[in-house]
């Protein structure tokens, strides 16, 4: 269990990772030799700003894009950002796009439902607060993507509010941070970390040590895709070889098209659109055109 203040998203996400690795009193509440458990989470940043660059730890604009085109209606979500003046005392809702199971592998993708829930927004009592609330988050990949979503949230409405991002708090509620041992090989060599695990005793170090040397196998017996992806990864990291991906460069699709267009909504309009999809642009009836009618 997690329950911990942090400067910023950054000291947040770092403090929660670091402190599952190095196996801090209380931060691991379930082990085993692949994966960590920390369970009941929740964990506040002063500050909404998120200064990372996720090539870091191998996060690409491709693995971006998949990740926010699955999970986050644009639309929806540029008019909840827009209603944000609207908001006082009130948390205001806004939910993620229920991602279907897909069952065309061995093992169902999302078989257990969306890891994303929603945020939520209130601008009074100061400081204001986004909130995130997610049932699960990988802290070695895709969990930091979720943060690097809330940073560009928080920037939007910002911009919406003239408020200081760094002004905004943000704060995290999540039932179950997960860390996979085999995706912490490649990260903790990119922090200059990885001598001090191996060379450590204790289940955690033990397990780093195991992973890398199921990485260093003839590639054609290393079974597991994952294993496969991150030796990769760890490779390109001894290379120095990655394509840097700042948070504060990253957007959503159809984000600046939303900008363009700038529909102006009232405070009922928006929460019908956020909460039940009513009146997107997207589920609009096609015009009837009388018959014989030239369209220019």
């Amino acid at each position: 269990m997690i329950i911990k203040t942090f400067k910023d998203i950054r000291e947040m996400w770092e403090g929660a990772y670091f402190g599952m690795l190095e196996d801090r009193p209380g931060y691991i509440d379930y082990y085993q030799r692949n994966i960590i458990h920390s369970h009941k989470n929740h964990m506040v940043a002063k500050s909404a700003v998120f200064d990372y660059d996720l090539g870091k730890i191998g996060l690409t604009q491709t693995k971006w894009s998949k990740f926010s085109g699955q999970y986050v209606d644009t639309e929806s979500l540029h008019a909840w950002v827009n209603n944000a003046m609207n908001v006082k005392t009130y948390d205001a809702l806004w939910t993620f796009k229920i991602v279907p199971p897909n069952f065309s592998g061995q093992k169902a993708v999302h078989q257990w439902g969306n890891c994303l829930l929603g945020f939520s927004f209130r601008r009074q009592p100061k400081p204001p607060m986004l909130t995130l609330y997610t049932r699960a988050q990988s802290l070695g990949f895709s969990g930091v993507a979720d943060y690097a979503l809330a940073s560009f949230v928080a920037g939007k409405i910002g911009e919406r509010t003239g408020m200081d991002p760094a002004d905004i708090q943000f704060q995290v509620y999540c039932p179950n941070f997960i860390i996979k041992l085999v995706e912490s090989v490649a990260t903790l060599h990119s922090y200059g970390r990885l001598e001090e695990f191996t060379q450590a005793e204790g289940r955690i170090p033990d397990a780093v040590r195991y992973y890398i040397a199921y990485m260093n196998r003839p590639e054609e017996e290393i079974k597991w895709r994952s294993a496969r992806r991150w030796k990769t990864k760890y490779e390109r990291s001894q290379d120095a070889d990655y394509r840097p991906l700042h948070v504060e460069d990253l957007t959503l699709k159809g984000w600046s098209a939303h900008a363009r267009y700038n529909r102006k909504l009232t405070s009922q309009e928006a929460s019908k659109l956020v909460l039940t999809g009513e009146g997107s642009r997207y589920n609009q009836e096609p015009l009837e055109v009388p018959e014989g009618t030239i369209i220019t």
